[in-house]
């Protein structure tokens, strides 16, 4: 069973090693801003008592921008899930655009 839980403080270690090994570093830079992704918010998904994705993203005024996404497993539609859980927020919060550099 999957369940999708707002990131908090004792996901530190394992967001920061995540966009370590995925990303280089949890310094990211997208849309020419620098991001502390690990800083972020976020949503991670869970499955059983296992972390299987993360989403980070920054909201500025009424645009919700998605800075990283992860999945570790394929074909169980993880970043779809983490993707329409943001959506959601985004929506809440009156954001009317988003975007996700590629």
């Amino acid at each position: 069973m999957m369940c999708i839980l707002e990131k908090i403080p004792e996901d530190h270690t394992w967001v920061e090693t995540l966009l370590e090994d995925r990303w280089g570093s949890p310094i990211i830079l997208s849309r020419g801003r620098v991001h502390q992704a690990d800083g972020l918010p976020g949503y991670i998904l869970w499955e059983k008592d296992m972390r299987m994705g993360l989403i980070t993203y920054h909201i500025d005024g009424g645009s919700c921008e998605i800075v990283t996404l992860d999945s570790l497993a394929e074909g169980k539609d993880i970043g779809t899930a983490l993707i329409e859980a943001l959506y959601d927020r985004a929506v809440g919060l009156g954001c009317d655009r988003y975007d996700h550099d590629e």
